[in-house]
């Protein structure tokens, strides 16, 4: 008898079977990090629309009333 495991050793098959789970449980973990990913990058860039928009809002407000602070006999909305 010899140390060496052969094709029909049950360890053998052990190890083979144990190392496709373990490569399969790694690449289910990749995909779930790629999923969370790509949802926080959907979010922020979504959060970033928004935040520009509010800002662009803003902006214009802020420039209307300059024109009537700076104009004074500029007719107003109300």
């Amino acid at each position: 008898m010899t140390d060496e495991t052969t094709p029909n050793d049950p360890s053998t098959h052990d190890s083979a079977e144990i190392a496709e789970t373990v490569e399969r449980a790694i690449d289910t973990l990749f995909d779930i990090g790629r999923l969370w990913a790509s949802h926080g990058l959907s979010v922020g860039r979504g959060a970033l629309e928004t935040s520009a928009q509010t800002l662009r809002t803003t902006a214009e407000l802020l420039g209307e009333l300059s024109e009537k602070v700076s104009d004074p006999r500029a007719p107003s909305d109300g």
